[in-house]
């Protein structure tokens, strides 16, 4: 808000910076009492300005036409120059304060803002990677669908289009990772390379074959998982020779330990076998305890 402008309230507007800035120095100068007001606005301009008494005692005694004062001067009862000058330099040393104040509450503003936000943004986060772990058992080791490159029971011709047509097993591939919560797979290649085999067909007349580049998997881990759990994994297309490593890449790349025989989730942070007893230091597997008669 300008130094000058008025607030504005259920009540109606309020005052302005300027306002309360000229209403203190009225306020200070109104302490000397009625015979010592001249007095102590020249003391004012003194010790707070730096104008020499001499000359702050010529500006006091030197009264201002009528006709020469603003409204808001007669409102603010200027009578002398050393008045003008007193309130001049008073609400110039004011709004520079001000400024100096709106810089501040401005930045403590946006420094909360931004915590708001990142707090926001973490809690979010921890709400996405519950539901994405949550949901994985169904994507992976409970798929049962024929029609999905990451079932077990994936129908003999969708398993071998790794072969017979890769880009649309690898698309196929692409879009199961997104659903299970990783949003930017980063596709690993092989180098291309020029080796010496005149027997084979492909050999040009000087008996090269150009071997192209080919997609080797991916990169993947969900980057909504706190910082210490996030870990790249690489997926290879090879992998889905046995689904069980796929699963299992699947899992490290979400931060989670593995998956278990009875398909329930197995956080890093809790002890194998007990699936209640977070970890907080080393120790051994969670024993059975027999029940007290």
């Amino acid at each position: 808000m300008d130094f000058n402008q008025n607030p504005s309230g259920i009540g109606g507007q309020g005052l302005s910076a300027a306002d309360m800035a000229s209403n203190s120095l009225t306020d200070l100068i109104n302490t000397a009492g009625p015979g010592n007001k001249e007095r102590k606005s020249a003391a004012l301009l003194v010790d707070h300005f730096g104008v020499p008494s001499r000359k702050a005692k010529e500006l006091m005694a030197q009264v201002i036409d009528e006709d020469q004062l603003t409204p808001q001067e007669k409102a603010d009862g200027i009578v002398t120059e050393g008045d003008r000058l007193l309130q001049q330099k008073w609400l110039q040393k004011a709004e520079s304060m001000y400024g100096i104040n709106q810089k501040a509450v401005s930045t403590e503003r946006r420094a909360r803002k931004d915590s708001f936000e990142r707090y926001k943004d973490i809690e979010d986060n921890r709400r996405d990677v519950a539901s994405i772990h949550a949901n994985l058992p169904s994507l992976t080791v409970n798929n049962l669908d024929e029609n999905n490159v990451f079932s077990k029971n994936a129908i003999k011709g969708l398993r071998e289009e790794r072969f017979t047509n890769p880009s649309a097993f690898n698309q196929k591939v692409l879009v199961g990772l997104n659903e299970m919560g990783f949003n930017a797979p980063k596709a690993i290649f092989s180098e291309a390379q020029t080796i010496y085999d005149p027997k084979d067909p492909n050999a040009d007349d000087m008996g090269l074959v150009a071997i192209p580049s080919r997609l080797l998997g991916y990169q993947i881990v969900n980057e909504k998982l706190p910082a210490s759990r996030r870990t790249p994994v690489t997926l290879s297309i090879d992998d889905f020779n046995n689904m069980d490593d796929v699963y299992r890449k699947i899992y490290a790349a979400q931060g989670l330990e593995s998956f278990s025989r009875d398909k329930r989730l197995v956080d890093p942070r809790i002890k194998r076998n007990t699936f209640n007893d977070p970890v907080t230091e080393m120790g051994a597997i969670g024993q059975n305890v027999t029940q007290l008669p």
